[in-house]
């Protein structure tokens, strides 16, 4: 019946995940524009080759369920490369398309039959289980593309060199790339504005490009065994997230170059150096924070901070005093947040109390939270 609908010119099947598969025939909906997903049946019924009579398609395609294709061809048969108002393309496996014993070299083939067309402007692939991406991400294609997400691609021990053959990329989001060690040359030359990596459990060396001038948002997120230091020159960087990247921290440079502006910057580590940085929101996470102050934590870079926020520093006692580590004046800051710091006595030393703040808490301040600080035993007496 589904068949018979030769007029259908728009459908929409988000969501439904538990479909087993598409109805049978439906390449004879040659009218269709717009299809949200194609769900790739265990019996191949309903394969991928029905896309190839549907000429129109335009927008944002999903295929699902890649791992049910028997027949490399079948994906050369859906002639994506002739689809030319296709705009943005996910290309997806199933989470447990893990198997170790299956043949990837069957899965490269299938994913090299998906060529898209050159005009695409966003690509996702997802859960691949080959060891190599497909060849059509290597020559210079696609001069369009701004958005690439490579997520839990795991056999793939590489990235192919998006900066120079995609120039137009702005948005950039590798993760879960199990088996990806090294990061070099592949970012250079393009005109990245936003770079995620995240869940990199075996990255360990990044041999960033000297320069990424137009980057402004940058994410390092779970990558335990990250070694090394960041770009140079990040000249219009205003947001910046470094999560869970512990070697990071502590055997490299966490630095930021003279004058940037990081409008919203999130740290959990070690060690961070910054010389004349302008945090305008600065979320500190840092449990080891106070005690790696000696080995080059510098404070300066948060002078024009509008919003601090100070998470599980657990030999953290005080925050202002006259001592080495100690905040600096901060006479922008709105709202100070302080969670989970377990030895925290008072916001001002007693010696630095007794000043009536010519240190300490700004006189901007609107708004201090505290949380589960078990040893504040006092506020600043200007509090009370």
């Amino acid at each position: 019946m589904f068949q018979k609908l030769v007029n259908l010119r728009h459908l929409n099947i988000e969501g439904a995940y538990r479909l087993e598969g598409m109805p049978v025939q439906i390449g004879k909906l040659t009218c269709l524009q717009t299809l949200s997903n194609l769900f790739v049946g265990k019996d191949n019924c309903s394969g991928l080759k029905e896309l190839g009579p549907l000429k129109h398609l335009q927008g944002t395609l999903r295929i699902s369920r890649l791992e049910n294709v028997m027949e490399a061809d079948d994906a050369k048969d859906a002639e994506l490369i002739k689809k030319t108002k296709i705009s943005a393309l996910f290309l997806e496996w199933s989470r447990d398309n893990i198997d170790e014993s299956k043949d990837s070299t069957s899965e490269l083939e299938v994913l090299n039959g998906l060529r898209p067309q050159n005009d695409l402007v966003e690509l996702v692939l997802r859960y691949y289980g080959g060891t190599t991406l497909p060849n059509w991400l290597t020559p210079p294609s696609f001069p369009r593309m701004v958005s690439l997400t490579l997520e839990n691609c795991y056999k793939c021990t590489s990235l192919p060199p998006m900066g120079q053959y995609l120039p137009s990329l702005k948005n950039l989001r590798i993760g879960g790339m199990a088996n990806v060690e090294s990061v070099g040359s592949e970012l250079c030359g393009g005109n990245l504005e936003t770079l995620d990596f995240y869940d990199m459990e075996e990255w360990e060396n990044w041999s960033p490009c000297e320069e990424l001038p137009n980057l402004r948002e940058l994410s390092l997120i779970g990558c335990p065994k990250l070694l090394g230091k960041l770009p140079n020159n990040l000249p219009l960087l205003n947001k910046a997230m470094i999560y869970n990247c512990e070697l990071l921290a502590c055997g490299g440079k966490v630095t930021f170059k003279e004058g940037v502006c990081v409008r919203k910057f999130t740290f959990e580590g070690g060690v961070m150096r910054v010389r004349k940085v302008i945090f305008i929101s600065f979320p500190l996470i840092s449990y080891q924070l106070t005690r790696r102050v000696d080995q080059g934590l510098k404070m300066e870079g948060l002078v024009e901070s509008e919003k601090l926020t100070i998470n599980r520093c657990e030999e953290l006692t005080n925050l202002w005093s006259d001592n080495e580590g100690s905040l600096p004046q901060l006479p922008f800051l709105k709202a100070l947040c302080i969670y989970n710091c377990s030895k925290l006595v008072s916001l001002l030393a007693e010696e630095v109390d007794k000043k009536h703040l010519q240190l300490g808490i700004p006189s901007r301040i609107m708004s201090i939270r505290i949380h589960n600080c078990i040893a504040l035993e006092s506020l600043p007496k200007a509090m009370m």
